[in-house]
């Protein structure tokens, strides 16, 4: 924050001119002494200026021993001169200024704000630095909200500050407010297209305005404007897969994966389950092929994602047995994985283990939406082909509280039909 100094850099005239409090001729003429001192050594300006001081110094004399201690280097020993002259003096704007600027750039936000607070309420000639020091405050505080007013209002003074407009977006992208800071980051990057946060942010606001093709086509600007980290890359992955274009969306997951560190192994999981869903097999397969250099630090739950990814694998291929196992492997190592079970539990119906298959879907449902709708109808199936009418209308009965589907209420009304 280049301007964060802008208000201690003090030449002899201000020093003389200070006039809140005032300073005795003789105090002037001294300060004026240690003024040219300072130009050489402001420590030894300082060293002097202190020995004289005593207990009721005037605070102007203390505002300048801390003026000479900051130019020396030592901004924490600044603060005390600065803390005594408000004491004896609360209304010396000048020191208490000083006293939040160094505070902000010595990051210590929270004790410089109620001094900030303050400022901007006398609101005198340094309105507009104090608005922005303010503002740059409650940031670091996590106050977006609050420091969006503040922006405002140095902007007011400064319309065109590259940092203010900076700060102004990082407000709203805190506040999720994408749409609105939009048209702010559009032109930002018309000037400087290298800013990566910004193409983000665009991203975001068509998204959150349901435009996926405009969030796509700013992703691609991204990647060829070699701009684009792995989020973006596997952002980009997903929009394309959302659009059926697999090989695309395959060739963007590698890319994101040679990044840096690799892509994180949560979102390449995430993108191989749906592949497979689509029934992409040969490309939920490479993308568990760039996870195997991993494989061994991989924590539990996404080991267990990777074996039941596996045993869908087996199952496409008409190996239930191997299926089986890897999923109860991956069951063992994740057991409220909610889509484990929901894969395992046709399975074993299938080998006529219709009683863990049940206990499976039972295990589903209580884990609730989005497994507890399909595990229900799963479960259902199972008993009316045990018999149990009754039974397996009841929990289709419970799945359509989920969520409504005319194929289940017309089954369950089927069903109905059949009961005495």
């Amino acid at each position: 924050m280049r301007f964060l100094f802008a208000t201690l850099l003090l030449s002899a005239s201000l020093l003389l001119r200070a006039v809140e409090p005032e300073l005795t001729a003789e105090e002037g003429q001294r300060l004026e002494l240690l003024r040219q001192l300072a130009e050489d050594d402001p420590a030894a300006a300082a060293s002097q200026l202190a020995a004289t001081l005593g207990k009721d110094a005037n605070p102007a004399l203390l505002y300048a021993l801390a003026v000479f201690r900051y130019q020396a280097g030592d901004a924490p020993a600044a603060l005390q001169p600065l803390e005594d002259a408000l004491a004896a003096k609360p209304d010396f704007t000048r020191a208490r200024r000083m006293l939040a600027t160094l505070h902000v750039s010595l990051g210590n936000h929270a004790i410089a704000l109620p001094h900030l607070q303050r400022l901007v309420a006398i609101g005198d000639q340094e309105a507009a630095t104090d608005w922005r020091l303010l503002a740059w405050t409650l940031l670091a505080l996590d106050q977006p909200l609050a420091a969006e007013t503040a922006i405002r209002q140095a902007l007011i003074h400064a319309p065109d500050d590259p940092e203010l407009v900076r700060a102004l977006l990082q407000a709203l992208m805190l506040q999720e407010r994408w749409l609105e800071a939009e048209p702010l980051a559009r032109r930002a990057l018309a000037r400087d297209p290298s800013q990566p946060d910004l193409w983000q942010l665009r991203v975001n606001a068509a998204l959150q305005d349901r435009d996926q093709e405009k969030a796509l086509l700013l992703l691609q600007s991204m990647r060829m404007l070699a701009v684009a980290d792995s989020t973006a890359l596997l952002m980009l992955g997903d929009l394309l897969l959302d659009q059926r274009l697999y090989e695309a969306a395959l060739d963007t997951y590698r890319e994101a994966d040679a990044l840096d560190a690799g892509a994180p192994p949560e979102r390449l999981l995430q993108a191989a389950e749906g592949l497979l869903s689509l029934e992409r097999l040969a490309e939920a397969e490479a993308l568990v092929h760039l996870l195997q250099p991993r494989q061994e630090s991989l924590p539990s739950r996404h080991q267990a994602r990777l074996l039941g990814i596996r045993g869908a694998f087996a199952a496409a291929a008409g190996d239930d047995r191997t299926a089986l196992d890897l999923y109860r492997q991956a069951i063992d190592q994740a057991p409220a994985n909610g889509r484990l079970l929901l894969y395992t539990a046709p399975l074993l119906a299938k080998a006529g283990e219709t009683d863990e298959a049940k206990r499976l879907y039972e295990r589903a449902i209580r884990l609730g939406q989005p497994h507890a709708w399909h595990a229900r109808i799963g479960l259902a199936r199972l008993l009316v082909e045990d018999g149990d009418l009754a039974a397996g209308a009841d929990q289709l009965r419970q799945a359509l509280e989920l969520h409504h589907s005319p194929a289940i209420a017309r089954y369950l009304q089927q069903l109905r039909q059949q009961l005495p």
